[in-house]
């Protein structure tokens, strides 16, 4: 199935569930069907919404950029704060940097939804603003991160601003 679809019936099937399942305990409170119908909405939601936003929006990309080895001196930070896309991951991405790409891999309970691991090469993505924190994939969605992981694609922005050939 594609992701697009995944992602669809996974938010909008349990918010359709959830808002009919409210009406009918509006409407017939005594109804404990309609209640039980309700709770277990209510307590599945969730869940659900979580797994088809990252079967539908993060596995795409991990597919595209299945994760590589650290290079030796690789920097790595956990439970690190990123955005990518409208997925904002707060304190969630263990993050390791090193000279050929940003590796992101989500905490534990993240991979329990279907996120795994990725290693977006430094050539796929383009520096945005001035602030170092933002950047774009190539093709893709913007990814906004710590300062110190867009370090190494700010140098490689710089050295080829510098020299025409690096490009």
């Amino acid at each position: 199935m594609k992701p697009g679809v995944v992602l669809a019936l996974t938010i909008f099937l349990p918010m359709a569930l959830f808002t009919g399942s409210v009406v009918w305990v509006m409407v017939d409170p005594k109804s404990t069907m309609a209640t039980a119908i309700l709770i277990t909405v209510a307590v599945l939601e969730t869940p659900a919404i979580m797994f088809g936003i990252f079967h539908g929006m993060w596995k795409p990309l991990a597919m595209k950029y299945p994760p590589q080895e650290h290079a030796p001196g690789a920097i790595t930070k956990r439970c690190q704060s990123f955005s990518i896309g409208i997925m904002n991951l707060s304190w969630s991405i263990n993050t390791t940097v090193d000279e050929n790409c940003l590796h992101l891999s989500p905490v534990k309970w993240m991979q329990f939804f279907g996120a795994c691991p990725m290693s977006i090469p430094w050539n796929a993505l383009k520096l945005q603003g001035r602030n170092g924190r933002r950047a774009s994939l190539v093709g893709g969605p913007g990814i906004q991160g710590p300062e110190w992981c867009f370090q190494m694609l700010q140098m490689n922005s710089e050295s080829s601003k510098e020299d025409p050939s690096a490009t």
